[in-house]
C-alpha cells in the first residue's frame, strides 16, 4: 500500500503552507519556567493550619466510581471529490457528533471487582448537509450509535486471576502495525478518528492468568464472540468499491467459531520476551470480492508469534514476529495460504519533551503464483511498510505536537496526520491538524487522495 504522489498545485500549496507552521511550532523552544514557585510565595507563610478534630466517625470509601468524558468531534473535506459507490460531493462539512463514554467501576469482596462501560453519539452533520444525500448504509453505520463496550469481573480463584465478560485483550509490542494483535477487531469506519491503527473493540472472552513478576507469566483464554473489524461502508468516501458487500456469514456466537488463545511471557533485567498461539475464526480478507458473492465468509487461522522488547538508555527496541496458516482469498479458492509478518523498530525519548516511534513492517505471503504480482485483485506476495509517530509537548505540558505517518512501500499508498492540542484547564483539551491521503496501486488506497480532511476535536472527562 505505498504511495504515489501526484498532488495538484493548489493542494501542494496548502500541504506546504501546514507543514512549514508545524515544523517552526516543533522547532520552536521550550519555554524556561520563570523564576520558581519559592519567588512567588516570599513573603507568605506556607504552613497549612491544622485540621481540627472530628469526633464524627469517618464514612468508609464507595465500591463503586463512576466517570466518563464528552466529546465533540469535527471534520471537514478539503476538496471536491465523489467516491466508487456515490457521486455525492463529499466537499464541507462530514462530522459534527457529540459523544459520551460512561464507566462504571465496583468492587466486590474477595479481590473481586466489575467495570462496565459503554458510549452513544449522534452526528448532527447528516441533518445539516441533508439526509438525502446518504445511503441507508451510511446512516445507519455513521448518524447515531450506542454501544456496550467491555463488561467483565475480574478476580483471584485461588492461585489464579479469572477475568470473564466482554473486554480487550492486546497481544504484542509494537504500536503502529501490531501483526501480533488479532484478538480483538477494529474500528475504522472513520480514519480521521480512529489514528491509523484503528481502536480496539472489546469481545466475549474468558481469560485465566497465572504467574509471577520476575518469573514466567501465562494466560489461556477462549474467545466466545466472533467480533470483526468495523468497516467504511457503501455510499462512504473511504468505501474502495462500486457495490454493496454481501452480508457476513455465520452468528456472533457459535460453539465451532470459538477461538483459543495461549501467552507466556518473561521478564529478565532489561528486557522482556513473549510467545504466542491462537487458533481463532477471522473474517476473509476483501480483496477480490465482487458482486456475484453470496456472502462474505469467515474461516480458521492458526497463529503463533513471538514479541520482545530490549531497553537501553533512552532507547526501547521492540520486535514482533507471527507465522499464519489457514488464509483464504475470493480470487484462490480451495485454496489455503501461509504468511509470515514482522514489525520491529524503537521509541526514543532523549530529546527535551519529545518522544519518538520509528517502524517498519515486512509481510510475505508464501506459495504466491508470480502472475499474480502486482494485480490489486489479488493478494500481494510482498509488502514493505513505515511507521513513524513524532510527539513533543510544550508550556509545562499544556501544548503538544504530534506527527503520525504511515506509508506503504512506495507506490501502494499512505496516510499522513499532523496535529496540536491544548489543555487549558484540567479534564479538558482542545485537539486540531489535518489529515492527509496519498493514492497507490491498492484497492483500499487506490480512490482516496483527494479525501484529506481538516479536524477538530473537543474533550472533556470527568
Amino acid at each position: 500500500m505505498a504511495c504515489t504522489l501526484q498532488p495538484h498545485k493548489r493542494r501542494s500549496v496548502a500541504k506546504s503552507i501546514l507543514l512549514l507552521w508545524f515544523v517552526l511550532l516543533l522547532c520552536s523552544p521550550s519555554p524556561a519556567p520563570a523564576d520558581g514557585i519559592d519567588s512567588v510565595l516570599e513573603g507568605f507563610d506556607t504552613t497549612a493550619p491544622a485540621e481540627p478534630i472530628s469526633n464524627s466517625t469517618t464514612n468508609p470509601p464507595s465500591p463503586y466510581r463512576l466517570y466518563g468524558f464528552v466529546d465533540l468531534d469535527m471534520a471537514w473535506a478539503m476538496q471536491h471529490h465523489s467516491s466508487p459507490s456515490s457521486d455525492q460531493d463529499y466537499q464541507g462539512l462530514n462530522v459534527l457528533r457529540p459523544l459520551l463514554s460512561l464507566t462504571l467501576d465496583y468492587g466486590l469482596s474477595n479481590g473481586w471487582y466489575a467495570k462496565v462501560s459503554g458510549h452513544g453519539f449522534y452526528d448532527l452533520s447528516y441533518t445539516i448537509r441533508g439526509r438525502s444525500e446518504s445511503t441507508t448504509q451510511v446512516l445507519d453505520t455513521y448518524e447515531q450509535e450506542g454501544e456496550l463496550d467491555e463488561a467483565y469481573l475480574e478476580g483471584p480463584l485461588g492461585p489464579v486471576t479469572l477475568k470473564l465478560g466482554r473486554q480487550v485483550t492486546p497481544w504484542g509490542d509494537t504500536d503502529i502495525f501490531r501483526p501480533l494483535d488479532i484478538l480483538n477487531p477494529i474500528d475504522i469506519r472513520d480514519p480521521v478518528f480512529s489514528d491509523i491503527s484503528g481502536l480496539r473493540l472489546p469481545a466475549w472472552m474468558s481469560r485465566v492468568d497465572w504467574g509471577q513478576d520476575n518469573r514466567w507469566r501465562f494466560s489461556a483464554l477462549a474467545i466466545h464472540e466472533n467480533r470483526v473489524d468495523k468497516l467504511p461502508v457503501y455510499g462512504n468516501d473511504f468505501y474502495p468499491f462500486d457495490f454493496p458487500l454481501p452480508p457476513r456469514a455465520g452468528s456472533s456466537f457459535d460453539i465451532d467459531g470459538t477461538g483459543l488463545g495461549l501467552r507466556a511471557s518473561r521478564s529478565f533485567h532489561n528486557w522482556d520476551s513473549t510467545f504466542y498461539a491462537a487458533s481463532l475464526m477471522q473474517e476473509q480478507d476483501l480483496v477480490g470480492i465482487t458482486a456475484e458473492e453470496p456472502e462474505r465468509k469467515r474461516n480458521r487461522i492458526e497463529v503463533v508469534g513471538f514479541s520482545g522488547n530490549l531497553a537501553a538508555g533512552n532507547w526501547l527496541y521492540k520486535a514482533d514476529l507471527s507465522f499464519s496458516q489457514g488464509l483464504e482469498f475470493y480470487q484462490l479458492p480451495g485454496e489455503k495460504k501461509d504468511r509470515i509478518d514482522f514489525a520491529g523498530g524503537f521509541d526514543y525519548a532523549g530529546f527535551t519533551n519529545t518522544f519518538l516511534t520509528f517502524e517498519i513492517a515486512y509481510r510475505h505471503l508464501l506459495s504466491l503464483d508470480s502472475q499474480y504480482k502486482d494485480d490489486q485483485d489479488y493478494p500481494q506476495s510482498h509488502v514493505l511498510a513505515f511507521g513513524l509517530h513524532y510527539y513533543r509537548t510544550f508550556f509545562r505540558e499544556k501544548l503538544s505536537t504530534a506527527i503520525l505517518i504511515q506509508l506503504y512501500g512506495f507506490d501502494q499508498g499512505g496516510v499522513q496526520q499532523f496535529s496540536c492540542s491544548y489543555t487549558p484547564w484540567d479534564n479538558h483539551r482542545i485537539s486540531g491538524g489535518v489529515m492527509l491521503f496519498q493514492d497507490g496501486d491498492n484497492y483500499i488506497f487506490e480512490h482516496i487522495g483527494e479525501n484529506s480532511r481538516l479536524f477538530l476535536k473537543y474533550h472533556f472527562s470527568f
